[in-house]
């Protein structure tokens, strides 16, 4: 069976995958009966993942009692941003046709996530509710993510797509494994996809997740194989419109891409744009002994992009490249930055490269809190972008980094804490340490904020790393002390007060203390080591601390410090 896209666009056509399709709309219809249903969609890159859950949610898009999310999990060059593909979802479905009621529900059965989408609330009604979940868990939070979906299903069916969740964060993964073993019946379809091979490499948490639900039968996965050589035949008479009259070229096709459809999409359109390839006659023949033209093409797909890059203006070749540094999805505001061009020059060049079906394809719009809107796009595969941006020495790429860093920055004003996590990758990349440590910082409180404490540690920890590349300066100490007080918090929630590692943290902070005497920060780190060996029983090492606590209270006669420290001291 074939399925091919209503268009005639030769890379739009789609062969080999009917099954898999048909498989996903199957699950559809038994998740409107109320019945849960977890899918992991798993492959190779390139092997058509994406494809294959493109045509599936176009064969859906009319079904009627049936609400779509789609959430993009991000390579990130540092710690991820907790919970960054569901809130994606949280906003779409705040802004589609139910928002008013969707909003309402969220209001209602899930304040903890609502907060975490400033941009849905007013500023009064932000503030009350920070004040209300003061305190709140990681655990209510996983159960109000529960809670809402029941409430969402009750009338409706709801599938959920994240895709590249071996890029996932931590806290996505907790929250797929708790809703995924949910016992209720609910009208719930989650798809995620994910490269097998990149969650062995990197030692990924999925691995465990999807195990531990294979286990529980709580998921269930679909292994998307190779096109078969019978499917590359079938592609190439849909590409050249006739029967082509080399017999065996599907057959050499098949065995030097393995049936990878990225491979084979991108080694026809070698052949072609080279005229290796080219009808004569009414029928497609091969210009030389194929066996050598098929030797000569590239042997991995890097080098077939490298030249599919080369064939393009030099300008828009320097385009691409410095969205490769912007990320797998990039906007053209941020491009410009780095090219410092016009985003009105950089959307017309990036719309050819869209209407062309070069590299990019459309994906919405955005506004930065400056006013700044321009239009957003992602590379058709990451290893796009990955090959793109081998193509910079080291030098262009700090220089771009810190542009598109120093310009987003400047855009979000006093909301980039909003993209922390963003800036601090962009300032590492940019050779900029100590920015880097600081959004890491911004980017961890965030994480603490919903609970997300792996995420948090990973932050405070790698900007405690990039502040030991700099000077020992008051400056430098003063952010350090900052993040081991937070990194010791994280380790509070997790691990409890009066473990060895929070020791350290405080340990490490109150000697930096010591270099500069004089700082508000020295009081919360007397209070944390107090509370330390008061929770251990240690009362001589409690007491000291105390008084040290109230002879420094006293000499900054700050009322609050002396009540935290005549505490400390009885």
């Amino acid at each position: 069976m074939q399925l091919k896209s209503k268009e005639d666009h030769p890379s739009l056509l789609v062969v080999g995958r009917a099954a898999e399709v048909a498989y996903l709309e199957q699950c559809v219809d038994t998740t409107l009966t109320s019945e849960r249903h977890v899918v992991f969609v798993s492959g190779e890159p390139g092997i058509g993942k994406t494809t294959i859950v493109d045509l599936f949610l176009e064969q859906i898009k009319d079904k009627p009692n049936l609400r779509v999310g789609h959430g993009q999990c991000i390579e990130q060059y540092g710690a991820g941003e907790a919970f960054m593909p569901l809130l994606e979802i949280a906003g779409q479905l705040c802004r589609g046709p139910n928002r008013d009621e969707t909003r309402e529900l969220l209001r209602r059965y899930a304040p903890s996530w609502l907060v975490q989408l400033p941009f849905l609330i007013g500023a009064a009604e932000l503030e009350v509710l920070h004040r209300q979940l003061q305190g709140a868990t990681r655990e209510r939070m996983l159960r109000e993510a529960a809670d809402i979906l029941t409430v969402f299903t009750r009338e409706q069916g709801l599938a959920l797509v994240l895709e590249d969740l071996h890029w996932s964060d931590v806290s996505t993964l907790e929250w797929l494994s708790y809703i995924a073993q949910r016992r209720e019946p609910a009208r719930l379809l989650i798809i995620g996809t994910y490269r097998p091979t990149e969650v062995l490499a990197r030692n990924h948490p999925l691995r465990g997740v999807v195990q531990e639900l294979t286990a529980r039968s709580r998921c269930e996965e679909l292994r998307v194989p190779p096109l078969s050589e019978q499917s590359v035949c079938d592609y190439l008479d849909s590409r050249l419109n006739r029967t082509i009259a080399v017999s065996n070229l599907p057959n050499l096709i098949h065995r030097r891409t393995g049936g990878n459809p990225l491979f084979v999409v991108n080694m026809v359109d070698d052949l072609l744009q080279q005229g290796l390839l080219r009808e004569e006659a009414g029928q497609w023949q091969m210009q030389g002994e194929l066996p050598s033209i098929i030797a000569g093409v590239p042997a991995s797909l890097r080098q077939a992009i490298e030249r599919q890059v080369e064939r393009l203006p030099a300008i828009v070749q320097q385009l691409l490249e410095v969205a490769s540094v912007a990320g797998v999805e990039f906007s053209a505001a941020a491009v410009a930055a780095g090219l410092q061009a016009t985003v009105e020059d950089i959307d017309q060049q990036c719309e050819t490269l869209v209407r062309q079906e070069h590299f990019i394809v459309a994906h919405g719009t955005e506004e930065w809190p400056d006013g700044t809107f321009s239009e957003r796009y992602s590379f058709r595969h990451a290893l796009y972008q990955a090959a793109l941006y081998e193509r910079l020495t080291e030098t262009q790429r700090v220089r771009l980094h810190r542009r598109i860093a120093e310009r987003k920055e400047a855009a979000y004003g006093e909301r980039a804490g909003e993209i922390a996590a963003e800036l601090a990758s962009h300032f590492a990349a940019g050779r900029d340490p100590l920015r880097a440590a600081r959004y890491h910082g911004q980017a961890g409180e965030t994480a603490l904020r919903r609970n997300a404490y792996q995420e948090a540690r990973d932050h405070f920890t790698k900007g405690l790393t990039l502040l030991q590349t700099l000077p020992d300066t008051p400056e430098r100490t003063h952010h350090e002390i900052q993040l081991h007080l937070s990194y010791a918090t994280s380790l509070i929630i997790t691990k409890g007060s009066a473990t060895s590692e929070v020791e350290q943290a405080y340990a490490h902070a109150w000697k930096l203390c010591q270099q500069i005497r004089e700082t508000p920060l020295v009081f919360p780190v007397l209070k944390g080591l107090w509370v330390l060996h008061d929770t251990r029983a240690e009362n001589g090492q409690a007491r000291e601390l105390a008084e040290q606590f109230l002879t420094l209270a006293r000499r900054a006669s700050d009322p609050i410090s002396l009540s935290e420290a005549y505490y400390a001291l009885g």
